[in-house]
């Protein structure tokens, strides 16, 4: 299965599903948004993810302990 969907976002083709030529179409483009709004929402948490992580590598670089402390209990 991911082997499908890696093959689809690359820009090649899936394996043909097994349905009516009309309905593989159909299928393969639902396949695909649902594939390209996952990727959006994975990049997005990545990226939050490393703007909050940025802060607490420069501090250990300096030295600071209170990196370690969880994000949700420092004030931003």
């Amino acid at each position: 299965m991911e082997k499908e969907l890696e093959a689809t976002a690359i820009g090649g083709r899936a394996p043909p599903a097994k349905s009516s030529p009309v309905g593989k179409s159909k299928i393969e483009t639902i396949n695909f948004s649902k594939l390209q709004r996952c990727k959006e929402a994975e990049t997005k948490m990545l990226e939050e993810e490393k703007k909050k992580a940025a802060p607490a590598r420069s501090q250990i670089r300096r030295g600071k302990t209170r990196a370690l402390v969880p994000s949700s209990s420092s004030a931003d």
